[in-house]
């Protein structure tokens, strides 16, 4: 129960921070979701740069049409760019994705983000076997695994926030 409610005020937390108006750039005809908040670091970039950091890490891998665990880059509803982090401390790791470290989506301005970051706490408050720890910066969602202490994540979060 306890998880239920601070998983719930996380994503109530989440969406009272959030705005709609500050780093967006409005609807984009083609479909794409792109923004200029988000533009100047490529997931991988951030990526590395976490890896410097961060001795655990050991890979950072460009996230492509074809190894996309989510299957949402590129599309009109996903994201733009992402990277797939493998950290030696998530020992859970049965294939590509956040169970392995971390991912980072970039999905062009905060609010989309941020609404996909409620659709994932919605799926964990349903599933308790899903644990992860999020931070949106601009139009960037960084996804750590659950299987990282707080602490650990917020070690992640803190490189983020230092390289935008």
């Amino acid at each position: 129960m306890k998880k239920v409610l601070l998983v719930a005020t996380a994503a109530l937390l989440l969406v009272g921070c959030s705005s709609p108006f500050p780093g967006t750039t409005g609807a984009d005809p083609s479909g794409s979701s792109r923004s200029d908040s988000a533009a100047p670091v490529a997931a991988v970039l951030l990526g590395e740069t976490l890896k410097d950091a961060i001795p655990t890490i050991t890979s950072v891998t460009q996230i492509t049409e074809d190894n996309d665990p989510d299957d949402l880059i590129g599309r009109p509803a996903g994201y733009i760019d992402g990277a797939l982090i493998v950290d030696t401390r998530a020992t859970k790791c049965v294939e590509p994705g956040v169970a392995c470290g971390a991912t980072i989506e970039v999905w062009g301005d905060k609010q989309k983000a941020s609404d996909r970051s409620i659709n994932l706490i919605t799926l964990m408050v349903e599933d308790p076997t899903l644990d992860e720890h999020h931070y949106i910066l601009d139009g960037l969602l960084l996804r750590v695994s659950g299987e990282l202490s707080p602490s650990a994540a917020a070690e992640y979060e803190s490189i983020m926030v230092q390289e935008r």
